[in-house]
């Protein structure tokens, strides 16, 4: 039984640094993507409002 444990132990260990670097790259990627849905929002009203 310690081997599995060890090799569970050291997956789990070695996954946390992963996640933490992945975490501020998703977080800067979804924002990316709020500002662009944003913006493409803004020029279509824009663009509606000055063809009408």
């Amino acid at each position: 039984m310690p081997i599995p444990l060890m090799l569970i132990e050291s997956m789990v260990l070695a996954s946390v640094p992963i996640v933490v670097m992945s975490l501020p790259i998703m977080a800067v990627l979804f924002l990316d993507f709020q500002v662009d849905t944003t913006l493409q929002t803004s020029d279509v009203l824009r663009h509606l409002s000055l063809q009408s």
